[in-house]
């Protein structure tokens, strides 16, 4: 997945957005570890992305932030301003795994939880400018893919989610829950895991891909009600083009990023 973002740039993501007007500056973010490790380089290049967005913010410009994997929105949520952070999680998964739950031991199985501040807590204090984001202020959607333990924690925190079949059924319900966040809070960070779209109506965006996910109009419809409410940034993660030899979700991710600046 850490060769996704250079597909989405390759694919012509950045001309398409500068040929309908945009000004448009790409900056890499990586890791300079002699010897990488999953979690101590997943924060440094979170702390590396939150200088970044931080600087963005200042000049008043829009990060659109591409990234191999979700812990990328701990560095953006970071990065903001003081105030309240809404998020917006479009995802197959939830992300709510913590060391104390996971099987797995990926750890990008626990990027929600960690900016909930509910596991990794000392690394991302390490973020200058990090705080917890409030569960409430957190809409989970299109989330399928799900864990007996994230779902007991999504009702013992009150978080609220949508699956895509739940999110179809009720649409103004959802409307509502935007507006509602969009009321109470300073800044809405967006993030688009791409599996969160249907492997068979688009594609595979990546190994994890669940079936039964959103179609491409659907997540672009959400991106223009999120809009509305004064959206600070966007997450575009975890692609592997090798999931996806056609190349639909390099020109999936790159629709979804001209409705975000249209």
């Amino acid at each position: 997945m850490g060769r996704g973002p250079e597909q989405i740039l390759g694919g012509g993501a950045a001309e398409r957005l500068r040929s309908v007007g945009h000004q448009v500056e790409t900056i890499r973010v990586e890791s300079r570890d002699a010897f990488p490790l999953e979690i101590a380089t997943g924060f440094e290049l979170a702390r590396s992305l939150a200088r970044q967005v931080r600087m963005a913010t200042r000049q008043r410009r829009f990060p659109i932030v591409l990234a191999g994997n979700c812990l990328a929105s701990l560095g953006v949520v970071a990065g903001y301003p003081p105030g309240r952070t809404g998020l917006v999680w479009l995802d197959a998964h939830a992300d709510l795994q913590t060391p104390e739950t996971t099987a797995s031991g990926f750890l990008d199985g626990m990027a929600l939880a960690t900016i909930l501040g509910l596991c990794w807590t000392r690394l991302a204090t390490s973020l200058q400018g990090f705080r917890p984001v409030s569960a409430p202020d957190v809409l989970l959607l299109g989330a399928r893919d799900l864990e007996e333990a994230e779902l007991r924690r999504i009702e013992d925190l009150g978080i609220y989610w949508r699956d895509a079949r739940g999110l179809r059924g009720d649409y103004a319900g959802v409307r509502a829950a935007l507006e509602e966040l969009g009321s109470r809070v300073d800044h809405v960070h967006l993030h688009v895991d791409l599996d969160v779209l249907d492997p068979e109506a688009v594609a595979p965006a990546n190994a994890f891909a669940a079936p039964d996910g959103l179609r491409l109009e659907e997540v672009i419809g959400l991106v223009g009600d999120v809009h509305a409410l004064g959206l600070g940034s966007v997450t575009l993660s975890s692609y592997d083009p090798a999931a996806d030899p056609e190349g639909r979700i390099v020109d999936a991710a790159i629709s979804i990023l001209e409705a975000i600046c249209r």
